[in-house]
Order: C-alpha cells, then structure tokens, then sequence
C-alpha cells in the first residue's frame, strides 16, 4: 500500500514551493481538480 506523507517543500534560487497544507484543499479543487481536462485523468480509488 502506497503511503502519502505528505508534499515536500521544493526550493531553488528563483522558486520556492511551499507543502501543500488543508488550507489549500479549497484552492486546488476550484483551479485543479474541477477542470475536466485534469478530473479526467486521474486514478480513482475504485480503479486500483
């Protein structure tokens, strides 16, 4: 079984990319996951 831990906080000299934290589950659903284009191709648990 694959165990999430979580998103990392990735950082270069021009970039920082914070962990991704549930104040953020809102954002991402409404810019990310809503979109058809990505919706469609992800993995659902049903599928595994």
């Amino acid at each position: 079984m694959i165990q999430f831990n979580g998103t990392p906080q990735l950082e270069t000299e021009r970039l920082l990319l914070r962990k991704f934290t549930m104040d953020d589950v809102f954002d991402a659903f409404n810019h990310w996951l809503s979109d058809e284009r990505v919706s469609d191709q992800r993995i659902s648990p049903s599928s595994c």
